[in-house]
This record gives structure tokens, sequence and C-alpha cells, in this order.
């Protein structure tokens, strides 16, 4: 099964959220609540945790603005 994750609504009012660095790659194994990602907004700074076992797979690479409901990674689960 392929988990589908999106950027969560963290910030009320905030539209617009970027990409600044990734703990993990492309490909590597992480695990439920494992820190996989550093996103930005204008006022803070927010650390998104693996939402499921699996493998890894990055959507939206550093740099990339996303707003809320945008994809940002997938997990393959072994469900």
């Amino acid at each position: 099964m392929v988990l589908e994750i999106k950027i969560p609504v963290i910030e009320e009012g905030v539209e617009e959220y970027v990409v600044s660095y990734w703990f993990k790659k492309s490909g590597d194994v992480v695990k439920r609540n494992e820190d996989l990602v550093e996103i930005d907004t204008d006022m803070d700074t927010y650390t998104i945790p693996a939402e499921a076992d699996g493998v890894l797979e990055i959507v939206a690479e550093e740099g990339t603005y996303l707003k809320p409901d945008d994809i940002l990674y997938t997990i393959k689960t072994n469900d």
C-alpha cells in the first residue's frame, strides 16, 4: 500500500510552506514518528515525522513551495 502524505494546516492563516530540509532521501526505510522533513513559514520552522513504517518517496524537494493539502511525500508500506 502507498500512503500519500499531504501538508497539514499547521498555522491558521498560513497559506504557503517551503520545504527546507529532508533528513532522509527517497528509497530510505523510515519508522513511524521518525523526523523526516523541516518546513518553514514566515514565522517558524516545523518538523514533520513519518506517518508510518515503510519506504520513503519524496514528492516535494527542498526549496519547493506548498499549500495545505499538497502532497509532501509517500510511504510504501508492507500492508
